[in-house]
Parts: C-alpha cells; sequence; structure tokens
C-alpha cells in the first residue's frame, strides 16, 4: 500500500528516503554477520531500490494531477537562516516564528516570481528551519541526541545474538533513522514529528538494559512526594484539557464568522461570533486583527447610510473599537507583520475624517516594513497617504492670505515628493508591480508632468490591458495633452468593453462634440441619462447638444466636465 500511495504521489523526496532505508536494511544485516542473506531475502528490497531509481528518472504513469508543492530554495532558506543567526545566534528567533524570519529575510528577488506575497511558515528542510528558529544552541542539542540515537543503537545492532530482538531493533531503528534523514531534503509537519519523536521512543525502549526496583515501604516520604507531584499534575493535565477545549470552541467561533461573512450575513452576526472567540480566547491575535476590520465595514455602512446624530456617535464608537482591537493585536504578536498593516490599514481608512490619522497610519506601515522590508504594497500604501496628506494642504490653495497660500503649496510640493520617492521604492522592490506606476503617475499629474504621466500610466497598461481604471485616467490625460483622437479611442475601447462606464461615455461625448459629430455625442449623453436618470447637468448638456446641432454650430475646444456620480 505505501509503495501505491509513492507511485501516485511520485516525489523525490519519498524515493530518496526509501532509497535510504533500503540501504540500511541492506547494509546493516552485513555489518552484522559480514555476508548478505540468501538471494530472496534481497529480493523485496531490490525490487522497491529498482522502482525508487526508476521513478526518480522518469514521470510515473500514473497520473492523477496532484497540485505541486512549492516551498523556498535551499539557497534562500539558508540565507534566512544565516540572517536569523546573525541576529539571534544562540537560541534562534523562538519555535514556530519561521513565517515572521522568511517576512524579515527574504530576498527582493521573490518579488519577481508569482509567490511574490506569500509568507512560507518553513523552510525547504526541517534542518534548516530549525537553525533558524532554535539557534546554535538548540541545533546542537538536536544533532546531540540524534548522534546519542544512533550510537546507542549501532551497539545493539551489531552485538545483539537474539534474532528476534534484532529485528525489533532493526525494523524502529531504519525508520527512525529515514525520519532524520529526511529532516535534511524535507521540512516537517505535525506527522514527521509525531513519527520521529514516536519511533525515538521506541528506540530507547528496545536499547534500555537492567531493571530498578521500587520499594515503597523504606522510601515513604519519596512516595508522598511523589503523589502530591502526580495529584498536581493530574490537575495541570484537566486545566490543560479544559483550555483547549476553549480554545477549540473559539476557533469554531471564529470560523462562523467567517462563514457568516461570506454568505453576505449582516455583518453583526460576524461582530458577535469574533466577540466569543475574543472572550474564549483573548490571546489570539488573529481574532482581534479581524474583529477590527469587522468594526470597520459596520462603521462604513453606517457612513453611507446617510447617518443621523445619534448613528454618528456610534461610527465614532465603532472606530475606536476597530482603532483598540488592531493596537491589541500587535501587543499580542508584535513579530506578525499581519498585525502592524492592519493597524495602518485601518489608520488608512479614517485618515480623510480624523485628524492624525494619516500619521500614524504611515507610522504602522513603516513598522510594517521593519518586519517585511522588501513588501512593496506598504510602500504603495505610504505613498498613497502622502498623496492624501498633499490634497488635503490643496484645499488652502485658495487662501486669500499669501503668506498661508505658499505655505500650503511648498506642503503641496513636499508631499508629493514624498509620495514619489515611496512609489519609486515600491517599484525598486517589484519592478512590474503595476499599483506603484500608476500611482506615481497620479503624482506626475498633480506634478504638473503630464507627459510623464502618460508614459507611467502606458506601461502599466502594457502590463495589464484590461485594467479600464488605468485606461480612463491614460485616455484624460490624453486629452489635456491635446492628444485627441487617442483620447476618443481609449475611451470608445472603454466604453465598448463597459458599456454602463457613465464617465467614460461623458468624456467621449466631449470629444464628439469638439469633432462635430453631435449624433454621436448625443447619443454618449442619451446613454449616460439613462443610467442617472433627473440628474439636472446631464438634462442640460443634452439640450445644449440638440440645439448645438440644428443650428449647426462650429465645433470648438472645450474642457473635459466635472464627472456625472456613478457606482
Amino acid at each position: 500500500i505505501g509503495l501505491i500511495v509513492a507511485v501516485v504521489t511520485d516525489y523525490w523526496v519519498i524515493w530518496a528516503g526509501i532509497l535510504f532505508g533500503m540501504a540500511l536494511i541492506v547494509a546493516i544485516p552485513f555489518v552484522r554477520t559480514r555476508k548478505f542473506g540468501p538471494a530472496f531475502s534481497l529480493a523485496v528490497p531490490a525490487v522497491i531500490a529498482l522502482v525508487s531509481v526508476l521513478l526518480l528518472l522518469f514521470r510515473t504513469p500514473v497520473n492523477l494531477e496532484l497540485p505541486s508543492e512549492v516551498s523556498p530554495s535551499a539557497s534562500h532558506s539558508w540565507q534566512i537562516a544565516k540572517s536569523a543567526l546573525r541576529d539571534a545566534p544562540l537560541f534562534g528567533t523562538g519555535p514556530g516564528t519561521w513565517i515572521y524570519d522568511y517576512a524579515k529575510y527574504r530576498s527582493v528577488g521573490v518579488n519577481m516570481s508569482q509567490f511574490w506575497n506569500v509568507r512560507f511558515e518553513r523552510g525547504l528542510t526541517a534542518f534548516l528551519t530549525l537553525l533558524a528558529m532554535l539557534g546554535l544552541v538548540g541545533t546542537m542539542l538536536w544533532i546531540l541526541l540524534i548522534a546519542s540515537g544512533i550510537v546507542k543503537s549501532a551497539s545493539h545492532l551489531t552485538r545483539e545474538k537474539n534474532d528476534d530482538a534484532w529485528q525489533a531493533y532493526l525494523t524502529v531503528f531504519v525508520g527512525w533513522m529515514t525520519t532524520v534523514f529526511l529532516a535534511f531534503l524535507y521540512n516537517y509537519n505535525v506527522t514527521h514529528h509525531f513519527a520521529f519523536w514516536f519511533l525515538l521512543a521506541l528506540l530507547g525502549v528496545l536499547v534500555s538494559q537492567g531493571t530498578y526496583n521500587w520499594d515503597a515501604k523504606n522510601k515513604s516520604v519519596v512516595t508522598s512526594v511523589l503523589s502530591a507531584a502526580f495529584a498536581v499534575l493530574a490537575i495541570g493535565a484537566v486545566s490543560a484539557a479544559w483550555l483547549a477545549g476553549q480554545r477549540l470552541v473559539a476557533d469554531a467561533k471564529y470560523s462562523e464568522a467567517v462563514k457568516s461573512f461570506q454568505r453576505g450575513d449582516d455583518i453583526q452576526r460576524s461582530l458577535d461570533y469574533l466577540n466569543a472567540s475574543v472572550l474564549l480566547n483573548p490571546l489570539n491575535d488573529a481574532y482581534h486583527r479581524n474583529l477590527s476590520q469587522a468594526f470597520l465595514i459596520k462603521a462604513g455602512r453606517k457612513i453611507q447610510a446617510q447617518p443621523s446624530a445619534e448613528d454618528a456617535r456610534q461610527i465614532n464608537s465603532l472606530v475606536t473599537q476597530a482603532v483598540e482591537s488592531a493596537k491589541r493585536a500587535t501587543e499580542i504578536a508584535p513579530s506578525n507583520v499581519d498585525n502592524w498593516a492592519n493597524l495602518a490599514g485601518v489608520y488608512q481608512a479614517i485618515a480623510s475624517f480624523t485628524r492624525g490619522a494619516d500619521e500614524f497610519a504611515i507610522k504602522n506601515y513603516r513598522e510594517a516594513l521593519a518586519r517585511e522590508p522588501n513588501n512593496p504594497a506598504f510602500m504603495n500604501e505610504i505613498g498613497k497617504l502622502y498623496v492624501l496628506r498633499s490634497d488635503a494642504y490643496r484645499t488652502l490653495l485658495e487662501s486669500p492670505d499669501a503668506a498661508a497660500k505658499k505655505t500650503a503649496e511648498d506642503n503641496v510640493k513636499a508631499e508629493l515628493e514624498k509620495a514619489a520617492e515611496a512609489f519609486n521604492q515600491a517599484i525598486t522592490a517589484k519592478p512590474d508591480y503595476a499599483p506603484a506606476h500608476f500611482n506615481l503617475g497620479v503624482v506626475y499629474e498633480r506634478q504638473g508632468r503630464i507627459r510623464d504621466a502618460v508614459t507611467k500610466l502606458k506601461e502599466v497598461l502594457s502590463v495589464n490591458p484590461q485594467d479600464v481604471g488605468v485606461a480612463f485616467q491614460l485616455a484624460t490625460l490624453y486629452y489635456r495633452t491635446g492628444d485627441k483622437d487617442s483620447s476618443r479611442k481609449l475611451f470608445e475601447q472603454i466604453v465598448q468593453a463597459m458599456p454602463n462606464y457613465a464617465n467614460a461615455r461623458w468624456f467621449l461625448s466631449v470629444i464628439y462634440e469638439e469633432q462635430g459629430l453631435y449624433d454621436l455625442a448625443i447619443a454618449e449623453v442619451e446613454a449616460v441619462q439613462k443610467t442617472n436618470p433627473g440628474v439636472q447637468v446631464i438634462d442640460q448638456r443634452l439640450a445644449a447638444l440638440k440645439q448645438a446641432q440644428a443650428a449647426k454650430a462650429a465645433p470648438a475646444e472645450k474642457p473635459l466636465p466635472e464627472p456625472v456620480k456613478e457606482e
């Protein structure tokens, strides 16, 4: 059965492990007796070894299209382990922290792959993973444990005269040594860890010698102490089981919250489940992180519903709870980059109507960058926040006070320069990161560098021709640079791809009007009128176009109108 499963899976590590085990099964008896056994005793190992070699060289004839497994390369895992040892050489970064090590030390070259936004929780091999997490001390102790098991077992395997006992040694030792061998080729999961320690325990039982007699009458004091210790351990075991059950219930509540949100239920239902999860297990940062998002979603929906004064108070309370939950997640697990990014995202969401929130958002994105320095998404978000700050200063440009106006101009310029720097950092980290290219184009446009903005958006659109939002911005910039033909062509492509894109039709009608194509302009405005009925500015423009058509007015250049409201 094991061989059939191996053939179906057809993974090189399996065949390497099998070949290693077969080599031990043949070599250990030879070392013991200095001769090979009868030919039939070698038949099964020989057949299995032959199958292993063939399937190492050729693909399996059975193809179930199982998904491929992806992990960091050996060199990348080694580089991460070295970086972790440089910062924490003796005891490493701690158990279960390799996912944080990967985020902090991963190569910037990963950004050019499709796995740039994936954080791996283990290295290529269990040994390289343990090296980073346990440091030099923990790894040397692990190696010492393996060496002691090998040395102790070797004497029994070579000197044992009883064939039944020797066969038991051989069976357990080969299985255990195969798990050790795999630790240097592959990463361990829970099953591998269980097999390693369970087989080592069996091996320890088998190689133990002698007996120990306990006389309870002569050692009554020790017996009493042991009885008390057993009672404490029993209470501890019951308490641990209770806590484990409590955490299991918390996970179940969390799962229900996710399912409720995915079904589209009222967000309060998800909030109730998440609050229950937090009460049952307040030390799980994921619960607090998702709870903050749920509070934020509920606040956003209330804002969209034209809130009353009472709703405004509830919104303030929800925003406060969102921030506090996000902060709590960072306090529970400060090494988890997701917690800092989430806290920054919460501040970013409220930055447009909360004084100082943009500064806290930038600060926490930088905290996230300290834990994942090569993530272009964080750099891009920082740049967007600087653009938001420049927009806030831009509102002061109309001030009648000359000094205030000059200060606003300087601030707008400074914030846009910071934004450009952040977007360029994102592009340096990931040259094909389209959002950073797009946002850099937006900065160029606001700096008056229209030609540079056009070039940047053309680059983005060439990477993703289906991005209608980028196409719309580029068509608008074409118009502003005077390239009306390119603008018209791009707007027509947008309308063809998305017939209900009202603003694309709205701006396209202006180009048709300038070119004297009144029939086409009227048709576009009528289409906008259908999706936006009763809007006065649309009705007025339609009437003006019909009047110009009837009067056979000469075409004239016009600025683009204000966009119409649309979803």
